[in-house]
């Protein structure tokens, strides 16, 4: 069991890593100076990152709630 529980952890260390970047990027989405003409090169760079960290949090999001279930159906 202590290789799940393991798996577990470090799961929930990439989700918390994945998102404080989404509120980082969510933060500079917000900033109006963003949406200004001379900007749109760096808008479209940040909407890309958000869109690929968005994917990449919804499958370890999926990973670690069928570990988490796993885990959980091991220890009952």
């Amino acid at each position: 069991m202590q290789p799940l529980r393991n798996k577990v952890k470090k799961l929930e260390q990439q989700l918390d890593a994945l998102t404080a970047r989404q509120d980082e990027l969510e933060t500079a989405l917000a900033d109006p100076a963003l949406y200004d003409a001379g900007e749109k090169d760096r808008l479209k760079q940040l909407l890309a990152d958000k869109a690929q960290l968005d994917g990449q949090l919804a499958e370890v999001e999926a990973a670690w709630m069928e570990s988490a279930e796993a885990l959980e159906a091991a220890e009952d």
